[in-house]
């Protein structure tokens, strides 16, 4: 689809990285550019404002309501508790991958149909930020990927305080997801986050990656060959 969509820069990483904080600074940097929430998305894949948001949301219901408290995933809206839906899914890996199953076809023709309409509003570049995008395997039709790692431990802590969690369910939640050396081996652009909230070498990093985005959109080649963009430590874990 890429004469459909604009050039798309994925940007992914675990929870509590600094995926948004990072979208917003690439939207402010990049003239002409959109960011696409996939997360948003995955709120909009079983809406049940919508027809197909509503076969996705029963499909749910069906696979998970026995397991749910009070026997239904349902609020009296007729939407999807995602309290209820994390409490199942983050303590079972087979859980997780049958929620996966549901929804991640769903987001992608949700993430199609906003490209779509991106590149038809003049949009040159979409940062979109997935957090499964290498699980979904999204990465296959993304022009780059981008990667932002955060030690397990610092994002433990911003997890607890961010989702008022205890630190043995935030590490619940952290040991679900890719590891961050499988998610590197997969980057074209790697950032590493671990420094304080505010820390300028965020933005820094960001800069180099950014100032050859140009030359790669105009060849439509990756230049960065999987490396990463700016020297220092990743992550590990």
């Amino acid at each position: 689809n890429a004469a459909e969509w604009p050039y798309v820069v994925a940007l992914t990483g675990g929870i509590a990285s600094g995926k948004s904080t990072l979208t917003a600074m690439f939207a402010e940097q990049v003239p002409r550019s959109k960011v696409l929430d996939c997360d948003k998305l995955g709120w909009n894949a079983y809406s049940p404002e919508t027809e197909a948001g509503r076969a996705c949301r029963d499909e749910l219901e069906a696979e998970f309501k026995h397991e749910a408290e009070g026997g239904t995933l349902l609020q009296e809206d007729g939407s999807v508790d995602r309290k209820k839906l994390g409490t199942i899914v983050f303590k079972d890996r087979s859980r997780m991958e049958a929620l996966n199953a549901i929804v991640w076809p769903a987001i992608a023709a949700l993430a199609d149909k906003e490209l779509r309409a991106m590149h038809a509003d003049g949009v040159e570049v979409c940062c979109m930020e997935a957090a499964v995008l290498l699980e979904a395997g999204w990465n296959s039709w993304v022009d780059e990927t981008w990667v932002v790692s955060v030690s397990p431990a610092i994002a433990n802590e911003r997890l607890c305080s961010r989702n008022k969690l205890q630190p043995v369910d935030a590490q619940k939640r952290i040991d679900c997801q890719m590891s961050n050396a499988a998610r590197v081996a997969q980057a074209h652009v790697v950032m590493n986050n671990t420094g304080p909230v505010g820390d300028c070498w965020l933005s820094e990093q960001l800069a180099r990656a950014v100032s050859g985005l140009p030359a790669r959109m105009a060849r439509d080649v990756l230049a960065l060959h999987r490396t990463p963009v700016v020297p220092g430590p990743v992550c590990s874990a």
